[in-house]
């Protein structure tokens, strides 16, 4: 029968040595989530800063076209035409404009 307590003795070890794995697995979890929350925490700190820092910013530039007569009516219509051009710079408008260009000028020679 002292066979068979060595052997319940070794299974005992085996599973003492897994759930120490187990726990020390554990622990090492807990300690990484610690760090991420601890992280997350510092990033959202930052985030709030920024949002701080960012407002203050856009008051200040209100302020400064205020002052210098630029209206919302103005910015719209510069960023309208600032979108224009961009768009007839376009390789894909060009090819456009070419192409309608060219089917006009057939269509108009076909009917003549």
């Amino acid at each position: 029968m002292s066979n068979v307590q060595n052997g319940d003795e070794g299974i005992d070890m085996g599973n003492n040595a897994i759930l120490q794995q187990t726990n020390e697995d554990q622990l090492e979890k807990e300690k990484l989530m610690t760090e991420y929350r601890e992280e997350l925490a510092k990033i959202q700190e930052d985030i709030a800063t920024l949002r701080l820092v960012l407002n203050d910013k856009i008051k200040r530039e209100n302020e400064l076209k205020t002052l210098l007569g630029i209206s919302f009516v103005d910015e719209i219509k510069n960023d309208l035409n600032e979108g224009l051009s961009s768009i007839k710079s376009s390789a894909a408008y060009q090819k456009t404009a070419q192409t309608l260009s060219d089917f006009t000028t057939n269509l108009v020679s076909n009917e003549t």
